[in-house]
Formats: C-alpha cells, structure tokens, sequence
C-alpha cells in the first residue's frame, strides 16, 4: 500500500568514508565536567549550620539595642543628671522663708512654663472718712515642667494694713447708703450693744412697761428703764460734756471715754466699748453760707436730691446721705457730729447717734478779759523824814 523509503543520497563532492584522515590523537573531558551531579558536595547538614549563625547575631544586634535603651533611659541612674543648656537652672533645692513671705524653687530643665497671678484688692473707708482698711493678697504660682526633672516655683504674699485717722474738721462725705444696725433681738429699736447702756432687758420691747418701745424712749430723750416721764439725762446711763469756749454740750453714755481734741481742744472723741466712736468738730463758715449750701460746696459729689435737711434746737441742719453726719449751721461756723464705725460694717449705737445730735445744746462761744488794776501811795511826812510808797498792780486774763 506504501512505497518503500527511499535511503537517502550522498551529497556531491562528500568524501567517503574511505578517504584517509590524519592520525591526530584524540582526548576524552573527565566525567566531573560533562555530569552536573558530580559538582553537588556529598556532605549532610550544611544549610542547619548557616541558619544558626543568623539567629546568633540576630540576638547579639537584640541585645545591644536592649542594652542602649535601658542606659538612655536611666542615664541619670548609671551616669547621674545630664547637664542641659539653661541660663535659669538651679540644680541644688532652694527653700527662702521670710515672714509672711513664703518661697520655694526647684529647678532642672525648664521645657514648659506656666504661670499664674491672682490679686486682690479691697478697700474700705468709714464714710466719715477716718478709717482706711487696705488688704492685698497676692499670690503668684510658676510650674515649670520638665524630663526628667520637675521645676516647681510658688510665691505667696499676703498683706493687711489697718489704718485709723481721727480728724478734727472733715467735711467731705462719699458714702451714699447707710449701714445696717447690729442685733437687735428683742426689736425694740434699741441694739444688744445699746441694751446695755442703757440698762434694759435684751428680750422685752418695753422695759418699763409704759407702752413705748424702748428704742422710741432713747430717742425722745426719755429713760427706757424707768417710767413715769424720767428723763433720759437725768439718769446714770449718761453723763455730759460741756465745751464753752467752743459753744457746744452733750450727753454721751457714761461707759464711753471722753477726750477733747482738735486746736484748742474744740473738739470732742467719744469712744465707745467697741471701738466705734462719735465726734464732735466745728469748722470755719467765714463766708456765712446757708448749711446746706456749705455742705454742697465742700461735697461737690455728693447728689443733692439724697440729702436730708432737719432742724436741731432751731438751727438748721444737714443729715449726710449715710446718716452718719450731720452739719449744724450756727451763723459763721459749722458744728459737725459724725459717727465712725471703724472698720465696722454695722452700726451698734444709731439711736445713740440720734439722741446725741438732737439733743446737742449749742451756745455762744465764751471769751473772757478780766483786767484788774490797783493803786496804792503812801506819803509820810515828819520833821526829819519824808516817806513815799507806791504800789501798782496790774493782771489781765483772756479766755476763750
């Protein structure tokens, strides 16, 4: 079905296989080179060796890297504190204690810095202007925060100055509101603090029994302790006091201190167990001016329309808008009774302040000269002797 291959045909011009050749000897490649399985070494466990080599120096770069940390970290352990660039370090604790000033400062390195101020401030002035109380309270707080140390600085400082002034003529007011009363239990009108000068129980309206409040009897001039119409001067609770060169008297409660003051001694300090106090001054009115007019000029601050005019013993009168002053015009002079309570913030004899300013008699200043002149001569005459004698005597005393 197929025909038979056909052998193939040598080419043209091949040389048989009986031509002869050179005899060229010939060199056979060792079996190492011609077998790639010979070049394979023939020893076991060689790839274990190379991967215990790594894990070691995998733990030794471990190790010095753990080694390095920790040192960091506690450098001022192993090595002490690290010197930081800082004009304001202080590395030695410092404690400063000076009185009411009280500091500390710790210093390392200063990274961050907070600080605080607070002040304060407070003033209070009687509104007759003869207590000054100044308080300051400063405190400064500086937290400087740092690694690996810790600044801490804090300053207090605390101060109170208490100032007390008694002038003899001040006539500028800046209060505008009056205090309230201290305790009054029973609510009579009359203080605990004034129950006990006039000697009057601190739980019964009515002490005497005569149907007026204890409070109303003071300032009507009557004696609350006793009824029947006593008059309150005429009782042991007060005594008077009497300038006459100065042209002014009143009464006070006989446990307070008396003591003149001013040029002159034309003034008066009434000084109470509580260290509150009445005064009584007089000033110059040259001009002659109505009082309310005289106030106004000497209080241009003060609003008009707040002002009181009252009349004592038929002058006229001014009433301070904290009642605490009270102007009596008196021709060419001003008579001023003021209430300080120091550094009080209640009032504990108002309806003692009352009863001593309506109650003020004011008279003409006294001024004495008395001139006392004598003469005497004596003339004795005999045959042998002639005898003069004179005598003059001359004595002038002034008061005012």
């Amino acid at each position: 079905m197929f025909n038979a291959p056909t052998p193939p045909q040598p080419l043209p011009n091949q040389p048989s296989q009986s031509e002869n050749l050179p005899d060229v000897p010939v060199y056979a490649m060792p079996e190492k080179f011609t077998n790639p399985q010979a070049n394979i070494p023939q020893s076991s466990g060689g790839g274990g060796g190379k991967k215990i080599f790594i894990i070691v120096i995998a733990v030794v770069v471990l190790l010095l890297v753990g080694g390095g940390a920790y040192a960091f970290l506690n450098f001022d352990k192993l090595f002490g504190l690290k010197t930081v660039a800082n004009n304001n370090e202080n590395n030695n604790p410092i404690v400063n204690q000076n009185n009411s000033n009280t500091g500390s400062n710790l210093n390392n390195a200063n990274k961050s810095n907070l600080n605080g101020n607070a002040n304060l401030n407070s003033n209070a002035n009687s509104s007759g202007g003869f207590g000054n109380l100044n308080q300051n309270a400063n405190a400064n707080g500086n937290a400087n925060n740092s690694l690996p140390g810790l600044n801490q600085n804090s300053n207090a400082n605390t101060n109170i100055n208490s100032n007390s002034n008694t002038n003899a003529a001040n006539s500028n007011i800046n209060a505008s509101s009056p205090l309230p009363p201290s305790k009054d239990t029973d609510e009579d009108g009359l203080t605990d603090s004034e129950e006990a000068v006039y000697q009057t129980k601190v739980n019964v309206k009515d002490t005497d029994g005569d149907s007026y409040y204890d409070g109303a009897e003071v300032a009507a001039g009557f004696d609350p302790a006793k009824g029947s119409g006593a008059k309150l001067a005429d009782s042991t609770a007060m005594k008077a006091y009497s300038n006459s060169s100065a042209g002014y008297s009143a009464f006070y409660p006989a446990g307070w201190a008396a003591g003149a003051t001013g040029e002159g001694g034309s003034d008066v300090l009434f000084t109470s167990t509580t260290g509150e106090f009445i005064q009584i001054s007089v000033q110059e009115n040259t001009a002659r001016l109505p009082v309310l007019d005289w106030y106004l000029s000497q209080s241009p601050a003060i609003d008009q329309t707040k002002v009181s005019t009252i009349v004592i013993n038929g002058k006229s009168a001014v009433l301070s808008p904290d009642n605490l002053n009270v102007y009596i015009g008196d021709g060419g002079r001003i008579i001023i009774l003021t209430y300080n309570p120091g550094t009080k913030t209640q009032i504990s004899f108002n309806s003692t302040f009352k009863y001593m300013y309506q109650h003020l008699t004011i008279t003409t200043p006294v001024s004495t000269n008395a001139n006392g002149n004598s003469n005497a001569n004596g003339n004795i005459n005999s045959a042998n002797a002639n005898v003069n004698a004179n005598s003059n005597a001359n004595g002038n005393t002034n008061g005012l």
